[in-house]
């Protein structure tokens, strides 16, 4: 009986780690009610929320913190209506998340296929993902209330961060972290631009903006100090979220795809957290942004660019 049992249990955590099973980790959101009174608010000035998972065994104190991007509103009339949505609405988005949970895919995959350099880490460590309903990437700071249409928007999205990360410090225990990760879609702003807000105004594309961004940003992280333990895997390819879609996290040396030094950045950043081996690549052959997808094709890449390039 003993033996048999034991079996039961080999062949249930095997078919754990060989099949993809969406809802293996806790996924359940959580409102963060007291961030209200900090003025920490969505779109429409409810509570904002995150999902956690605890860790266990040798993962419990490591941690990955995945910031939720969420893209910025673009106009008055956008943030008045992402506000009635899932995207500006804690409110809305439990109604939709109830039915559509939000995916793991690409770094944050706990199935070993998908994700074969951290799958472990993600399966045991404890992880948070502090969902986007500022849409603002996390970075306004704007006290006023915006009146648009009868309807009051707030912009808060830095206080939405910091409310998060107090809850993850005092209440969840990272503070007693070994190795944290801080990952994800959101940015960070000085001060001088996440006080005041018109979405009206925002980074143009152009291609001399896009090359000087590119060049300071380059010169910037080459001033580092060139410790090992420091890596980066900057590339040019015009795509969004890499780290969190399956498509681009678990990329091949095939033609086209997210590659620097044959390694796709699943591998590099794997490597690199393990200490197998240090990772600092820079692709310097492409000022401007390249097609890596293979799915679309070299003509819908280019009418896409000039699209944004007719709209920047």
């Amino acid at each position: 009986m003993g033996i048999a049992r034991h079996l039961l249990w080999f062949l249930m955590w095997a078919l754990a780690l060989t099949t993809q099973v969406y809802g293996v980790r806790d996924r359940n959101i959580t409102l963060l009610e007291s961030a209200v009174a900090k003025g920490a608010v969505c779109l429409d000035g409810t509570p904002p929320a995150y999902i956690y998972s605890k860790g266990y065994g040798e993962g419990a104190n490591n941690w990955i913190v995945y910031i939720q991007g969420g893209g910025w509103c673009i106009s008055w009339e956008d943030c008045h209506n992402r506000s009635m949505s899932h995207l500006g609405s804690s409110t809305r988005m439990m109604a939709v998340y109830t039915y559509y949970p939000p995916e793991m895919d690409g770094m944050l995959d706990d199935n070993a296929t998908y994700n074969p350099r951290l799958y472990f880490l993600i399966f045991t460590c404890s992880s948070s993902l502090p969902i986007s309903c500022d849409e603002s990437s996390f970075m306004s700071n704007i006290d006023q209330e915006i009146n648009f249409k009868g309807k009051v928007i707030y912009f808060r999205g830095v206080r939405i961060y910091d409310a998060m990360m107090e809850e993850l410090f005092l209440n969840k225990g990272i503070a007693d972290a070994q190795n944290v990760i801080l990952t994800g879609l959101a940015n960070l702003l000085p001060t001088s631009c996440t006080t005041r807000m018109n979405p009206t105004l925002y980074v143009s594309c152009k291609p001399s903006n896009i090359i000087y961004f590119r060049a300071t940003f380059i010169h910037t992280l080459k001033s580092l100090d060139n410790s090992s333990s420091i890596g980066y895997f900057v590339h040019s390819c015009y795509a969004h979220g890499h780290v969190f879609d399956e498509k681009t996290w678990t990329s091949s040396s095939l033609a086209r795809h997210n590659v620097l030094a044959n390694k796709g950045i699943g591998q590099a950043i794997g490597d690199w957290y393990f200490n197998h081996s240090s990772f600092q690549e820079i692709d310097m052959q492409n000022d401007l942004p390249r097609n890596c997808d293979v799915i679309l094709s070299q003509t819908a890449f280019n009418q896409l660019c000039m699209d944004v390039l007719q709209h920047a």
